[in-house]
């Protein structure tokens, strides 16, 4: 509270000292889907993890994302997922990559 008080000191309407503690303490929207999208490209499936709670994990960062204006493309998404799954999953990776492709070579 101490760190606080110089910020708000002589400001004597409610408004005025919400306003000055937002602007100190809150993330902008920037910043927000900085740090958002850094989570959403460090997120790693750990062995504990299901599949389905991994992705539900995938699909909150997006929400966040989302909800402050950010626009997350499925086929990204979808990517990111693959590439976050462990080692033992490669195999898996590997054949649905080979599976989605054409038959000139083109990924569908």
């Amino acid at each position: 509270m101490d760190e606080i008080l110089p910020h708000i000191r002589g400001i004597i309407n409610a408004h005025e000292i919400w306003q000055k503690l937002k602007s100190l303490y809150e993330t902008t929207d920037e910043l927000r889907v900085l740090l958002l999208s850094n989570e959403l490209v460090a997120l790693k499936m750990i062995k504990s993890d299901s599949v389905p709670s991994h992705i539900t994990k995938m699909q909150e960062l997006k929400d966040q994302l989302q909800a402050i204006g950010y626009n997350v493309e499925e086929k990204n998404l979808v990517t990111r997922l693959l590439s976050s799954l462990p080692k033992s999953y490669s195999n898996f990776v590997t054949s649905l990559s080979v599976s989605s492709r054409d038959i000139n070579g083109h990924v569908c």
